[in-house]
């Protein structure tokens, strides 16, 4: 998590129109917080059949290796939670552009490339040999990227009216933690990080990679159910991994059957009065509060919401509670290790009072944490 606070963009409209990009890479940031969210897929998978990890492009249905996939293109990814879905953005190339950067860490070189409007270049100061600050959180990424081209936006492939998204953002590093996956009707295997939400037919819910369990079952694009027989643990040194920022929907289909997977989420907590919890649990939201700071101070760390808890001299709390918000809607926040580090081990995070309509909008959920 960031050590220093970032204030958030004050051109307000942008940041909403930011948050339409809902997508299939990790949450990404460039200083204002442009909004990814992470679908992985492996080369070097059973190569000689061409199969390795595919993408679904276009009912009926076909597919494409992800690594191939182009900015500009349409994919197909429905989510089933309609509530988390954001209306597509107005992608007009003559006011868009290609925007290609590379960063290192540790040695290991992140190559990236986003279709972002001349306005996000504009105010990210962007230019070829420069740098501008990244941050991917759930990669632990956070310093300058180089912007390596900035080239004309390429056509957006016609909406064909099958409902598939547009790609903005492509991503490929080397990448440690993979799962290999074996699934009925597959004749691959599915290599995915284990950090990464996949829809499980059988819960109901987006379940991360590490956690499925053998016997989980799944729906295809075409309807169908397929289910998990095996995890294997990748052995060796980091695979390539490849993803995707898809417009829109929050979640992509993956493989040559299609399975949906879905951005990482953040869960957050925060210590609230009585007065506030009564108002959130009546709402489902977190509001502007009188006689409090509209900007809502949250932590990522169950403990440390009970340290603030615990402080009367800081908030007379009658609960803790819980939510979770798109790691894409997490970028866009000012994150900081500094604020009251007696009690906050983990950080914390902060809405500020022009972001809560997003934040609410975007979150799960609202439960009652203790």
């Amino acid at each position: 998590m960031p050590g220093v606070f970032q204030k958030p963009h004050k051109n307000t409209e942008w940041l909403r129109r930011i948050a339409i990009v809902a997508c299939l890479a990790i949450g990404i940031t460039f200083s204002l917080k442009a909004m990814t969210t992470e679908v992985s897929a492996t080369t070097g998978l059973h190569r000689s059949q061409e199969t390795r990890q595919l993408a679904s492009v276009a009912p009926p249905l076909t597919t494409v290796s992800i690594e191939d996939i182009q900015l500009g293109q349409r994919v197909v990814g429905r989510n089933p939670l309609r509530e988390e879905t954001q209306p597509p953005s107005d992608i007009n190339p003559a006011t868009w552009r290609a925007v290609q950067l590379s960063m290192f860490k540790g040695g290991v070189k992140y190559d990236l490339a986003f279709l972002r409007p001349l306005s996000w270049l504009e105010s990210n100061s962007a230019k070829v040999g420069h740098s501008i600050h990244l941050e991917m959180h759930e990669m632990g990424l956070n310093g300058p990227a180089k912007v390596v081209a900035i080239d004309p936006c390429p056509q957006i492939e016609p909406d064909d009216g099958t409902s598939r998204n547009v790609v903005t953002g492509t991503m490929a590093h080397p990448g440690p933690n993979i799962l290999y996956l074996n699934i009925t009707g597959l004749n691959e295997t599915l290599g995915v990080t284990d950090t990464h939400p996949i829809w499980s037919e059988t819960r109901h819910e987006f379940v991360v990679a590490g956690k499925l369990e053998v016997g989980e079952q799944f729906k295809t694009l075409t309807g169908e159910t397929s289910t998990l027989t095996k995890i294997t643990p990748h052995r060796g040194p980091p695979e390539m991994v490849f993803n995707l920022e898809v417009d829109g929907e929050h979640v992509y289909s993956v493989a040559s059957n299609g399975l949906l997977v879905h951005n990482d989420c953040v869960d957050l907590f925060r210590a609230v009065s009585p007065d506030e919890f009564d108002d959130i649990m009546r709402t489902g939201n977190f509001n502007p509060f009188p006689g409090a700071m509209e900007d809502k101070l949250f932590v990522t760390d169950l403990g440390d919401a009970l340290r603030v808890a615990d402080q009367p001299a800081l908030i007379d709390a009658a609960a803790v509670v819980k939510t979770s918000v798109p790691g894409d809607v997490y970028d866009l926040l000012g994150h900081s290790n500094t604020i009251d580090t007696w009690a906050i081990d983990n950080g914390t995070v902060i809405v500020p009072s022009n972001l809560l309509d997003l934040f609410n909008s975007t979150k799960e959920t609202v439960v009652h944490a203790f």
